[in-house]
């Protein structure tokens, strides 16, 4: 805070550095450090039970159980402490003492958010040690560097929902329902686009079957009702593709499949890298003109 004190001074970073700092301290004063740890130990040792009892290729079955387990737990750890940090500043009035400093709003989301996206980071890497032992060194890196991606994004929208909603726990929800639509949105998309492809085929199937056993009014009758299950088919798969479009595509980070067969590339990176960056981006930006629009007495 002292860096805070005097803002005619201070520059944009020194001010996001100092906020940033101050969560991190923050985090590791509530002992989400020692959390992290405590997790990754017990996954080590979860790791050694497994092997036990593995018949065949147990580094892989390790690996693609820790890893996905690990993966949840850090989302939901990085969100739950994400919502928890911004409804206690701004019930404690420490936001609107830093909002009172002559500085905008958006820095100190900025600075927030750089916060959080450093206590991902330490997450991702404490929770990356097990896996170490169990697969190739370039891929646990790979697969480490997009969790951290992933967890900036979760901390990122638990920041922007606990700003807007006030709530820790509504927060927590919100955070978590758009954890786990992002990480299955993929697999909705083929369902849906497979059912409206699925209701095509009928329509046509019942048509020509009308047709030819029952004449005009039969046709016109199952036409009608193969169109109407068309449209549902279509309308469900261009709501499904619309939501794709809109959310992170999270399936694509960290995935098990690396550490298993090394199959990531550094193109898997850059996808994640791109996606992490311009949805922080936007997340920020929906933040700041929230908190914009609020009154800070």
């Amino acid at each position: 805070m002292e860096k805070l004190a005097a803002p005619a001074r201070a520059t944009v970073l020194q001010t996001v550095a100092a906020l940033a700092r101050s969560t991190v301290l923050e985090a590791l004063r509530s002992r989400l450090a020692w959390v992290f740890g405590c997790v990754a130990l017990g996954a080590y040792g979860a790791a050694g039970f497994i092997g036990a009892l593995a018949l065949t290729e147990t580094r892989q079955l390790q690996a693609a159980l820790l890893a996905s387990a690990l993966r949840l737990v850090l989302a939901f750890l990085v969100a739950a402490f994400a919502a928890q940090s911004v409804v206690r500043e701004a019930d404690d009035r420490v936001r609107d003492l830093l909002l009172a400093l002559p500085m905008p709003r958006h820095r100190y989301l900025a600075g927030k958010l750089a916060g959080l996206c450093a206590v991902a980071l330490a997450g991702a890497v404490i929770f990356t040690l097990p896996l170490l032992p169990l697969a190739p060194t370039a891929q646990c890196l790979l697969w480490c560097t997009t969790l951290a991606c992933e967890a900036g994004i979760v901390a990122g929208f638990a920041l922007f929902c606990a700003s807007g909603i006030g709530h820790a726990t509504a927060a927590l929800a919100a955070t978590l329902a758009f954890y786990v639509l992002s990480r299955v949105m993929a697999s909705i998309v083929l369902l849906a686009g497979h059912g409206a492809a699925a209701a095509a085929s009928g329509s046509a199937s019942a048509l020509a079957t009308g047709g030819a056993a029952g004449g005009a009014t039969a046709g016109s009758a199952s036409a009608l009702a193969g169109g109407a299950v068309s449209a549902t088919g279509t309308l469900t798969d261009g709501v499904a593709r619309g939501l794709a479009h809109l959310l992170p595509g999270l399936d694509t980070f960290a995935r098990t499949e690396w550490l298993v067969y090394g199959t990531g590339t550094a193109a898997d990176l850059l996808l994640c890298l791109g996606q992490a960056a311009i949805y922080l981006l936007l997340l920020l930006a929906a933040a700041s003109f929230d908190l914009s629009r609020k009154e800070i007495e």
